[in-house]
């Protein structure tokens, strides 16, 4: 009987369980790969609009040969930052998925957090959005920080076709960035030593980098509108959420930035 048994230990050894391999980055990775896809993006826009440049200078010889070439790249910069944009944004979002892609354990719905939500969800987070606006504007206005602005209504008016515009906007942006800081970065960091807070927080910080340009009061609203993305993004566990919420933010931009210029 013994004899049996040992037959039956060396024929059916115990195999050891195999360590559990992580499913997304590092942080180190994560942190480098973030790294690349923000240069190639600012590359991307820097070439794109140079070409463009370029290519408007040479069709408007007679204003190039008058020295007035700054006023005519002002004139179609709406065009510039919408064309570019688009091309950027794509680059960028290409990059994202290529990214995860390479890391070959996890899905790309999985890594970036593309779960569905319920029209309970949506309706919470688009409410939530619509706080921040009024909270944001009534600050604002006490304030009296940017009443006098028109940077934003010159870029609309330069815009050419301004639907490109909007589709940066309200479209490509919300759908890049979220991907970016709040689906890979998000993801890559939690699950580091960060934990969940720490990665709210410096997602939300490099965020806010990202918009460099802008004044202080607008950089400190985008860090702490970052922060609320954060936590709904680990609330709901979807990025659908976040990017709802980005593209409703950058909706009531654009809406009054419309509605101003026109006036």
């Amino acid at each position: 009987m013994a004899s049996k048994m040992n037959d039956i230990s060396i024929i059916n050894p115990e195999v050891p369980a195999l360590p559990l391999q992580k499913r997304v980055w590092g942080g180190w990775a994560t942190a480098g790969f973030g790294a690349v896809i923000m240069v190639v993006l600012f590359l991307v826009l820097i070439f794109v609009v140079v070409i463009m440049a370029i290519v408007i200078g040479i069709s408007h010889r007679e204003v190039l040969d008058s020295g007035n070439l700054s006023d005519l790249i002002r004139s179609y910069m709406g065009l510039l930052v919408s064309v570019a944009g688009i091309v950027s944004y794509a680059a960028g979002t290409g990059l994202v998925l290529a990214f995860v892609k390479a890391r070959g354990r996890a899905g790309i719905a999985e890594y970036l957090g593309l779960k569905k939500i319920s029209w309970k969800v949506v309706l919470t987070v688009v409410l939530i959005t619509a706080f921040c606006v009024a909270l944001t504007t009534v600050i604002g206005n006490l304030l009296h920080i940017g009443e006098n602005d028109t940077i934003m209504n010159d870029l609309y008016n330069s815009s050419v076709w301004p639907a490109l515009l909007w589709i940066v906007v309200v479209v490509l942006a919300p759908i890049f960035e979220e991907s970016l800081f709040r689906g890979f970065l998000f993801e890559g960091f939690r699950k580091s030593r960060l934990g969940v807070i720490g990665t709210i927080i410096l997602t939300s910080f490099v965020w806010m980098f990202f918009h460099l340009g802008y004044d202080l009061y607008s950089l400190a609203a985008i860090f702490l509108f970052g922060l609320v993305l954060g936590a709904v993004r680990y609330k709901t566990g979807s990025l659908w959420s976040t990017m709802l919420m980005h593209a409703c933010y950058n909706i009531v931009g654009m809406t009054l930035i419309a509605l101003s210029a026109a006036g």
